[in-house]
């Protein structure tokens, strides 16, 4: 997506904060990162979950990812050791808040032109119309309480 870190957090000022047509992104301001680029990482905390950031990937990148935390660290930074929460319901909250709001949002097309559409797409409108009102609910309810064990972690940039 960007040439380099600099381009990287320009990109994410611009798409980052609140979308006033989304009730789930924050109301809090997103940090400047633009200004950090280039700042050292003297006293930065630096989470990770070694299991769940190396789990399944080929072992030359679990190497890059070792190495890329060395010199993180040798610059200044702390490493901690941190636990990411259970995801194993993530992808189905996934598909009962998702597969329904691309339902609404297609709603001038499908189902009258559902033949037009891709058949792994047509089977997300499906499921979308299928979802009921019960269950789209408790997807939400279960992303609200995933996302409440995610905020005490204050952010390493304030």
């Amino acid at each position: 997506m960007t040439r380099g870190v600099a381009d990287a957090a320009i990109l994410f000022d611009a798409i980052a904060g609140h979308d006033p047509k989304d009730s789930t992104s924050l109301a809090d301001p997103p940090p400047r990162t633009f200004a950090q680029v280039g700042q050292s990482v003297e006293g930065l905390r630096i989470g990770i979950d070694r299991e769940y950031a190396t789990r399944g990937i080929d072992p030359g990148e679990v190497a890059s990812i070792d190495e890329a935390l060395k010199v993180l660290e040798g610059l200044g930074a702390r490493i901690v050791d941190v636990k990411m929460p259970d995801i194993t319901d993530m992808l189905n909250a996934f598909f009962a808040i998702c597969a329904p709001e691309a339902l609404a949002a297609h709603k001038a097309n499908y189902p009258s032109r559902a033949a037009e559409y891709g058949p792994y797409f047509r089977a997300v409108l499906a499921t979308g119309a299928a979802m009921t009102p019960t269950e789209v609910s408790g997807a939400h309810a279960w992303r609200t309480k995933f996302t409440a064990g995610l905020l005490p972690c204050s952010s390493p940039w304030t």
